[in-house]
């Protein structure tokens, strides 16, 4: 309870803040703010060192006047709440998951489908490129501008308590997911009982038996030590997923075109390196997880996998970009 309640005052605190120290509706070159980015991941994750260097990058550039703080672990919102806290203004900034999105904008649901990405070099260049960038101003529709794709990285199966080495393997499972149309109709597929829960649910909820598995990137797996509620991980790459940045875009409109520029160009050299710093904590993260005890299956042949998700990827793909799709899968 006591710790609950500083983190209600901390938000608080923090919400008292966000508002830009000297914005107006017609923003000169001169102006100077200060925002407060939602993080739904860790500090010591990649999308939060990403942010950083953001940040870093965004006050070299603007000389000091812009200036941006990180707030980390939901502690602004998560992944359901940020698009409306930012798009109100309540916050600046966020970086959160493409199915929270998606309640609010459906094209973005796309990202669930499953095995869509397998070339993730090519998947970079659509998102750095004209399709990406479409995709990001589809968030003008509910009040937000979009800056770039973090890189979350593919997510896989982590089980309690037993291995998993097929779609077999999975039925009867309780599995958390994220809540995602597309995502809780795999796991239903798959034959798991699956159900939508917050991130900072999931570890209690796998040592009450409330769940017995869930689906992570393995640096979400890493970061919060879940080898200890489920020592088991399926490199089963279901999805590749990113991690949308974006800003509220009435504030994004009242900005001089220096100020855009600072922050575009801060955004596209920060990806990079976010990425890079991803994929080695990844490769990494497998071989830490296992050196704390953990099991990690590989998939010889993701055949099987595919043929079993088939049928969600032909009911829900046909909703989306088909440009896109086409784009994505290397087409």
């Amino acid at each position: 309870m006591k710790k609950t309640l500083v983190m209600l005052l901390s938000a608080a605190m923090i919400l008292s803040l966000a508002v830009p120290a000297a914005a107006s509706e017609t923003a000169t070159e001169g102006e100077t703010y200060e925002f407060n980015c939602g993080l739904v991941v860790g500090e010591n994750s990649a999308p939060a060192e990403g942010l950083r260097t953001f940040a870093d990058l965004v006050y070299e550039k603007s000389g000091g006047r812009i200036q941006i703080t990180p707030v980390y672990d939901n502690l602004l919102g998560t992944n359901n709440d940020l698009p409306q806290i930012v798009a109100s203004g309540s916050a600046q900034m966020a970086v959160s998951n493409t199915a929270g999105l998606s309640t609010f904008l459906p094209d973005y649901g796309v990202f669930d489908l499953p095995y869509m990405v397998t070339d993730e070099e090519k998947a970079e260049a659509v998102l750095d490129g004209e399709a990406g960038r479409a995709m990001l101003d589809k968030l003008e529709a509910i009040g937000l501008h979009g800056l770039t794709f973090f890189r979350n990285g593919f997510r896989d199966v982590e089980t309690a308590n037993k291995e998993v080495h097929s779609p077999e393997d999975m039925k009867g499972l309780k599995l958390r997911t994220l809540d995602s149309e597309v995502m809780l109709d795999i796991f239903n597929t798959l034959g798991c009982a699956s159900v939508a829960m917050n991130w900072p649910e999931v570890y209690s909820s796998l040592q009450t038996g409330v769940i017995d598995a869930q689906e992570n990137p393995i640096d979400a797996i890493t970061n919060n030590s879940m080898w200890d509620v489920d020592p088991y991980c399926t490199k089963t790459h279901h999805t590749y997923a990113v991690l949308c940045f974006y800003m509220t875009d009435e504030l994004w409109q009242s900005m001089s075109p220096v100020d855009q520029e600072i922050l575009t160009q801060a955004a596209l050299e920060a990806v990079q390196y976010e990425r890079e710093i991803s994929k080695a904590d990844a490769e990494k993260g497998y071989e830490l997880f296992k050196e704390n005890g953990g099991t990690v299956i590989e998939v010889e042949d993701y055949t099987p996998w595919v043929e079993a998700t088939q049928p969600v990827y032909d009911h829900f793909a046909a909703n989306y970009d088909q440009d896109f799709i086409a784009a994505m899968r290397g087409e």
